[in-house]
């Protein structure tokens, strides 16, 4: 009897289970319905929270999954990247799911994380057209277009639209070539599909692509006609920049050069009330900034934040450099700080105010290290750079990647930092550097060396950066920085006969007397030497290192191994540490 009441209550709980989870389920189908209405009427708030609803309702369902995506992608919200984390790696995702994260990154300019994910497409995935189009787009993000042609024959090969014509267009016309055939190339695509495309908008869209190319190399002919091109798309109803226009000016002016007042006082007449900034921005461009600033009304750069940094490179590009510093010292509020201190101390220092301009900088970098996320930093860093405050430009970046971000920065975009960082003696902003990257790159080997090296400095070694970088010593045998950091993380280990082993190779070297040996692989044989208890050969190596050519923090950790492992202290004279 009582296993009879055991078994209905079993079925009962079981029953229970099944008709919770049901109504889970209808609930999680009825939330993810209201989403979708939400997402039609514009509603991205109330769009989101309902996909995230029900998604707690039913956790791991794709469909939800997917909702969740699009929802925080429609309201540019930076919880997509995230989520669309998930989406990739959910073992139901499909091709298109997976391709449209990798499209939504490369939007960002996170070009760390679209190589990453490339990586884990299946070889068939990589060969659809949207993947071989979003490669190329890549290739040319990391401005390699070399890189990208191969894929876009590819794609050309695979399906034929017109807007592939435009990233072939685009692609060529940064491809260097041999009597600028590839510019020439490009420029015939974008007269084909400025004239002959059936999309409006796309030849307004390619017509604009002959701005990105130096108006030296410019085929006059192809484009003679391009106002009464624009004219007549304009009169269908298609919306044409004033950037378009603006082009259409430059390309008349070329082709008759007589009519260049005419003209050039037309585009004023035109797009000084409706688009000063970019107005201005084209006439500086066309060594026009006297004309600019002629026109412009004082009180215009003084209420308009937008308008202070084109006037101020107008007044500099004259050598009024006094009246450059007096527009920056009113203006208006909302104005960038960064850029707003940054470009009085470029005036300052250009006319003779070393140390204003000093302080400014200063306040510059402490304006966008207040800020949260990595934005200011990295502008601060820009400017600094075009300042030739390398010293800063360096600080500001390594605060930047020290801090979390959605947004990864390449390793290859920011390589100069690490000798100049180390040229400093700058040990913990080369480690939180190190840090901050590995986060971007985790696969990347030479990082997670220079993070666990000076980690192991510090002596406070992670396990499993240790574990990776033994699976990378052993993947690159050839590697010698590999190869030193592990031996250091197995003697801090105890395990000596293990580092030997690792380091005889670097031991022969030395030992036949190699010069090019590195002061640090000197100092890691001594001190290896020194534990496996050979004081006197220990000491014959140690005596040969260029101390001088350490990080501090090199300095002081083979110097205390080595006297703590042979219990004799060595004379720091004696290795040719200065006081």
């Amino acid at each position: 009897m009582t296993a009879l009441f055991l078994a209905f209550s079993a079925a009962s709980f079981s029953k229970r289970d099944a008709i919770s989870w049901y109504l889970g389920v209808w609930r999680a189908e009825s939330l993810i319905s209201k989403s979708e209405w939400a997402a039609e009427l514009g509603d991205w708030k109330k769009a989101t929270q309902t996909a995230v609803a029900a998604w707690q309702l039913h956790p791991g369902e794709i469909t939800i999954l997917r909702r969740m995506y699009e929802a925080f992608s429609g309201a540019r919200s930076a919880e997509a990247l995230a989520v669309g984390r998930s989406l990739f790696e959910h073992p139901q995702a499909t091709s298109e799911d997976r391709l449209s994260v990798i499209s939504l990154f490369l939007g960002t300019g996170d070009l760390v994380t679209v190589s990453s994910l490339f990586s884990k497409l299946r070889p068939a995935e990589r060969e659809k057209p949207e993947a071989l189009e979003l490669g190329a787009r890549f290739f040319l993000a990391r401005n390699h277009p070399q890189g990208a042609l191969p894929l876009i024959d590819r794609l050309r090969m695979k399906r034929e639209e017109p807007r592939d014509l435009l990233l072939a267009a685009k692609t060529l016309s940064l491809t260097p070539s041999e009597g600028d055939l590839a510019i020439a190339e490009s420029q015939r695509i974008i007269g084909e599909l400025f004239r002959n495309t059936t999309d409006d908008s796309l030849a307004v869209e390619g017509f604009l692509l002959l701005s990105t190319i130096s108006s030296a190399h410019w085929q006059g002919d192809l484009f003679e006609d391009a106002r009464s091109r624009l004219s007549s798309l304009e009169e269908r109803g298609t919306t044409v920049p004033a950037r378009a226009w603006l082009l259409a000016d430059e390309i008349e002016m070329k082709n008759h050069p007589e009519r260049r007042q005419e003209i050039l006082q037309a585009a004023m007449d035109r797009w000084f009330g409706l688009e000063p900034r970019l107005l201005g921005q084209w006439l500086v461009g066309q060594g026009e900034a006297k004309r600019f600033l002629d026109q412009v009304p004082r009180s215009v750069a003084l209420e308009r934040p937008e308008m202070v940094p084109v006037v101020t490179q107008a007044l500099i590009l004259e050598n009024r450099w006094e009246r450059a510093l007096s527009l920056l010292e009113r203006a208006p509020e909302g104005t960038d700080p960064v850029v707003l201190l940054s470009l009085k101390a470029m005036i300052q220092t250009q006319t003779g105010h070393v140390a204003e301009a000093k302080q400014n900088w200063i306040r510059s970098y402490r304006q966008a290290e207040m800020t949260t996320g990595r934005q200011a930093l990295l502008r601060c860093a820009q400017l600094a750079s075009l300042g030739n405050q390398t010293d800063l430009r360096d600080k500001a970046l390594a605060e930047a990647i020290s801090r979390p971000s959605s947004l990864s920065i390449a390793a290859t975009d920011v390589a100069f930092l690490f000798p100049s960082l180390a040229s400093q003696n700058r040990s913990d902003d080369l480690l939180q550097v190190s840090l901050g990257l590995l986060d971007s790159e985790p696969e990347n080997p030479q990082i997670l060396n220079n993070a666990v090296w000076l980690q192991l400095m510090k002596g406070r070694a992670d396990e499993d950066k240790v574990k990776k970088l033994a699976e990378n010593a052993k993947r690159f045998p050839a590697v010698k920085a590999l190869q030193s950091t592990l031996a250091l993380a197995q003697l801090k280990a105890g395990h000596t006969e293990d580092a030997l082993s690792t380091l005889e190779p670097m031991k022969q070297r030395i030992e036949a007397g190699e010069a090019e040996s590195a002061p640090t692989d000197r100092a890691l044989v001594a001190l290896a030497l020194a534990r496996a208890g050979e004081t006197q050969r220990s000491r014959e190596i140690a005596n040969t290192v260029r101390w001088d050519k350490l990080l501090s923090v090199e300095r002081q950790f083979f110097t205390a191994a080595i006297d703590e492992a042979i219990d004799d202290r060595l004379g720091l004279d004696e290795r040719g540490i200065g006081n």
